[in-house]
């Protein structure tokens, strides 16, 4: 059935718009026909233009019948219509209040000019018609005179067309937005670092262009990406040979400090090299991923780094599993702790959990980071100012960069904070399981 329904529906936006702008017109035709078809089939007794009409007749018979012969028609009257109380006056009351009045506005113009009507005070309400004899007949009807309303009627089909058209808008935003918003979820799922997932070809044929845009677009750039780790590798490997070679004639070198100079130079853009091949590959690297303890591999790091001598502590539950690649987080948290044992003080890890997540905290006591150098940090051969200069030791600029990369591809956040009273804190959160 939505199959047939989704054929029937135009193929483009605008049309698909028109669409809907006709059927909730038609729709609020069709609802309004129904009500007065309703109405109208309660019953003629309540159509106030046919009892207005009946009166009528019935006031010019008996202005045209002899005086004797009147008070016969009106018991008949009286039989057919129990709810009119019609009376005859030998002469008319004097009435401020004439055909002007709304309740004997139309009966005054069904009859024409040749009868006085008026309406007379009091209650209940009584309508006076003077025959062409000078008689008087008193009208008192249960039921008003009055006809519908024009202007209720025409808010009753206002309500309805409104109603109509909102009902129709909110069913086209939804038919239209469900696969724009499929269409959103999936692009903001792509990752070239995941296999390429098929975006959704459903919908106007606006929609369906775009998404093989989409499609087309997330190719590229997964292609390009490659490209751009293929040709870093061939030069990386390139490198090696030229490095080798000088490496080689630096050991002729007689002067010994000279020597160890160059080969340091030599290692240092040796370590370069890889450290940005490793940074690329991991951008692209799709990895497998199975059920881990987060406290563990939080302990394992913490272990590896207290083995070389710093103090680091780690706070944890017994067990927090997670869904991911332990090599890729013992790396990415390697590298955050590697980066406050060297430019801070040796940090704190505490693991959490938080409503879904897993928070981890790598807190240490240094002199922190300004607000403004935080994102820029994030940035792949980035550094800050006490690491400038690679002669004294410093990275690369990219264990940042590399640990928010991991961490991202594991759908979780990396965050960098204040730690009080001084100091960097680093916040990462991961989905649980």
């Amino acid at each position: 059935m939505r199959a047939f329904l989704r054929k029937l529906m135009p193929d483009r936006i605008s049309s698909q718009l028109i669409a809907v702008i006709i059927g909730a017109v038609i729709l609020a035709h069709i609802v309004l026909a129904l009500v007065f078809l309703a109405i109208r089939d309660r019953g003629e007794h309540n159509n106030p233009a046919e009892l207005t009409g009946r009166l009528a007749g019935l006031i010019e018979m008996l202005d045209v019948l002899p005086a004797g012969k009147r008070d016969v028609v009106l018991a008949g009257a009286r039989l057919a219509r129990p709810d009119a109380a019609i009376e005859l006056a030998p002469t008319p009351v004097h009435s401020e209040q004439g055909a002007a009045h709304p309740s004997a506005y139309f009966l005054s113009r069904a009859l024409g000019s040749r009868f006085k009507v008026s309406v007379l005070e009091g209650t209940p309400l009584r309508i006076q018609v003077e025959l062409s004899d000078g008689t008087a007949v008193l009208v008192r009807m249960s039921q008003n005179l009055l006809p519908p309303p024009v202007v209720g009627w025409f808010l009753l089909s206002l309500v309805i067309t409104l109603l109509c058209l909102i009902l129709l808008g909110i069913w086209a935003t939804l038919v239209l937005t469900r696969p724009l918003r499929a269409l959103a979820q999936a692009a903001e799922r792509y990752s070239p670092s995941a296999p390429a997932l098929a975006l959704p070809l459903e919908g106007p044929r606006e929609i369906r262009t775009l998404a093989e845009a989409l499609g087309s677009m997330q190719g590229r750039i997964s292609q390009l990406l490659q490209e751009r780790t293929n040709a870093f590798a061939a030069v990386s490997h390139d490198l090696r040979t030229p490095i080798t070679r000088m490496r080689l004639r630096a050991e002729f070198l007689h002067d010994e400090a000279e020597r160890d100079r160059i080969v340091a130079d030599l290692d240092q853009m040796d370590a370069l090299a890889r450290s940005a091949l490793d940074h690329l590959r991991n951008e692209t690297r799709i990895t497998s991923r199975e059920q881990l303890d987060l406290a563990s591999l939080c302990h394992t790091v913490a272990d590896r780094f207290i083995d070389l001598g710093h103090a680091v502590t780690c706070d944890t539950p017994a067990r927090v599993m997670i869904t991911g690649n332990s090599l890729d987080l013992e790396r990415a948290i390697g590298n955050l702790v590697e980066n406050a044992c060297k430019y801070a003080t040796p940090p704190r890890l505490a693991l959490a959990v938080e409503d879904r997540d897993a928070i981890l905290t790598i807190e240490d006591r240094g002199a922190g980071l300004p607000q403004a150098e935080r994102l820029r940090l994030l940035q792949p051969f980035m550094r800050g100012d006490h690491a400038r200069n690679m002669d004294e030791g410093g990275g690369f600029g990219l264990g940042l960069a590399i640990a928010e990369g991991i961490i991202a591809r594991h759908g979780g956040v990396l965050v960098l904070e204040d730690a009080m009273p001084h100091g960097l804190r680093i916040k990462i959160s991961l989905p649980l399981r």
